[in-house]
């Protein structure tokens, strides 16, 4: 039978209640006249409905009982109120109810209303349910990928491997008919190992195992890098890769993941190119953070555009120059975008070409000077003014501290000799917690002897500058850890 608690501070009407509830063959688990007493009643028996009073006395009304009771104990709750009051109606919405009934009330009523919070209780269960048993399916599903992918990828490495000694061994040399059969094999069976590789970085990106560990860099070195692994296949096709991306172009990204994802958008680009094509890569007018990767390729066609980024589609096509993927680039570079808080985008032209948008969200440097000396203080914001840095500043390593726990702190630049928490004590802090470790310290310091020197690496730090300090020697060594001097 469905138990029901009665929370209602004016007994008649309570007792008016259990009787109603009683003729409709429901069953009173408790009566509670304040919220604190309904939470006992509540703990000592959980009911499949509470109806709540919303002007409850004591210190907890009847709002705050339900989101209470819900939280904790996943129990539907009906609200009844003698006054319509807007606030009190949006506040009461807020707590997710089940119903809400005015009084005076009829048990026609009652009852339509009990059983809709009932119904619509057990929907939300069931919905629950599925969607616990869904995720726990894919995850299962995504734990067999990788581990299917993970034992397929060694043994079909030593076919390969085996396959190249054969096909390059001099002192027997191959007829051309058989050595043109291993060749094809050995293109296949290349791509196949590109595909686990792929299932497997897709399989660790859905369960978390990869997380952006996300610092500044300058994107036109970076693009460059990549443009120069890629420059070889691109003149073999007689396309030009250029980049327009400029000097001290400043992002925040994880390196290998962001690479990652320009590499498959630049061999995207060069695969659908032909000769006399150019893919260049520049940052979008108003988008400082934003990598765009153009061709004047073949473009992709309209009805293709909705399933580009869909795993369980497939939307791999052949090359210009017959070249094949596996279909999984896009869908995982999407992915790669998405945990770093930015997005993949396209625009494309069947004929004239395509542009891809990595976008990443626009992060300004934060970093926080450590330093009992106003003057040094002044001088080093003096000094970083030029690199477009947001600049928190601490009076002593206590003070440090509660600025790395209010804050994101990018960089840290810490005076050894302080009042309350010396650079030593704060850096080992920072160091020995695991949510600001990572945070790169330099230490600032007159002293120059070699055993300060030792201990303020053996303490974990990133880097030190002598004083006094000089723009020469600090700039360069913040631009390691900020990227570049502004975008």
């Amino acid at each position: 039978m469905t138990k029901i608690l009665i929370v209602e501070d004016e007994s008649v009407t309570a007792l008016g209640l259990s009787k109603s509830i009683e003729r409709l063959g429901y069953s009173v688990s408790a009566v509670a006249d304040s919220g604190e007493g309904a939470l006992q009643k509540v703990k000592e028996q959980v009911p499949d409905l509470a109806l709540m009073d919303i002007m409850l006395k004591g210190k907890m009304d009847g709002i705050e009982m339900a989101e209470e009771m819900r939280a904790r104990f996943d129990v539907p709750v009906v609200f009844l109120t003698a006054y319509d009051d807007e606030k009190m109606l949006e506040r009461a919405k807020a707590a997710g109810p089940f119903g809400y009934i005015v009084k005076p009330f009829d048990e026609r009523t009652l009852h339509s209303t009990i059983e809709m919070a009932l119904h619509k209780h057990e929907m939300e269960k069931e919905l629950r349910r599925a969607k616990k048993e869904a995720e726990e399916a894919t995850e299962l599903k995504d734990k067999f990928v990788s581990l299917v992918a993970h034992d397929l990828r060694s043994p079909l490495g030593n076919i390969l491997g085996y396959l190249k000694l054969l096909r390059d061994d001099k002192d027997h040399a191959l007829c051309e008919d058989h050595r043109e059969i291993i060749e094809r094999v050995v293109f296949q069976g290349e791509h196949l190992v590109e595909m686990i590789q792929e299932l497997l970085d897709v399989s660790r990106i859905k369960s978390g195992k990869i997380r952006p560990r996300l610092k500044f860099h300058d994107a036109h070195f970076l693009i460059t890098q990549i443009l120069e692994t890629l420059r070889y296949e691109a003149e073999k096709k007689g396309i030009e890769l250029v980049c327009e991306i400029p000097a001290r172009t400043r992002i925040h990204a994880d390196y290998d993941l962001f690479c990652q994802v320009i590499k498959n958008l630049v061999f995207n680009a060069v695969k659908f190119c032909k000769k006399g094509d150019r893919v260049t890569l520049f940052v979008p007018h108003g988008a400082p953070s934003t990598v765009a990767v153009k061709d004047t390729g073949a473009g992709i066609e309209k009805d293709r555009h909705a399933a580009l980024f869909k795993y369980e589609e497939h939307t791999s096509t052949t090359g210009t120059a017959g070249e094949r993927g596996t279909g999984f680039g896009l869908p995982l570079s999407r992915d790669i975008m998405l945990a770093h808080g930015g997005a993949l985008e396209f625009e494309s032209t069947p004929g004239k070409g395509s542009v891809f948008y990595a976008r990443l969200p626009l992060v300004r440097p934060v970093i926080l000077i450590a330093d009992d000396d106003a003057g040094t203080r002044l001088l080093l914001k003096k000094l970083l003014g030029e690199m477009d840095v947001y600049i928190l500043e601490a009076g002593n390593g206590r003070e440090a501290l509660n600025e790395l726990a209010g804050n994101k702190v990018h960089l840290v630049l810490a005076d050894i000799k302080m009042p309350e928490l010396d650079g030593f004590e704060l850096l080992e802090n920072i160091k020995n917690n695991p949510c600001i470790q990572d945070i790169p310290v330099i230490v600032l310091t007159a002293d120059r002897g070699e055993r300060t020197r030792e201990r303020i690496f053996r303490l974990g730090a990133d880097d030190f500058v002598n004083k006094p300090i000089t723009r020469e020697d600090l700039v360069p060594r913040i631009g390691r850890y900020i990227g570049t001097f502004g975008n």
